[in-house]
């Protein structure tokens, strides 16, 4: 499963990188934030396999992961270009997304193991 998730993982991220750069004129940004997203979602579902946690809490977190991932990488066409990247609501959405990703990693992992 690990190794699926991992190989899935680089097929996305290639035809990621492949349709941004052959077939579309989107900016650089956009190609980085949205493989950023990709890498850390497929980060995300393999640590939360790796995890001593029950089954019903890996299964929630994959789907929490891919559902999340979703949302992020569709925000990521809606970066601005690199000038005005300071104050960018969508880059900061994207963070937090990620953020409150990993507190609910860290939280499930911790209940897991107590209960």
């Amino acid at each position: 499963m690990k190794s699926l998730i991992l190989s899935i993982g680089g097929i996305l991220l290639a035809a990621n990188i492949a349709i941004l750069m052959l077939l579309t004129s989107c900016t650089d940004m956009v190609l980085i934030v949205s493989s950023s997203v990709i890498l850390a979602t497929i980060l995300l579902i393999f640590v939360s396999t790796i995890l001593n946690i029950k089954d019903a809490f890996k299964i929630f977190l994959s789907l929490f992961f891919i559902f999340n991932g979703i949302v992020e990488y569709i925000l990521s066409f809606f970066v601005a270009a690199e000038e005005t990247l300071k104050n960018d609501g969508f880059l900061i959405a994207i963070i937090l997304l990620f953020l409150f990703q990993l507190i609910c990693l860290i939280l499930i992992n911790s209940f897991s193991r107590h209960g």
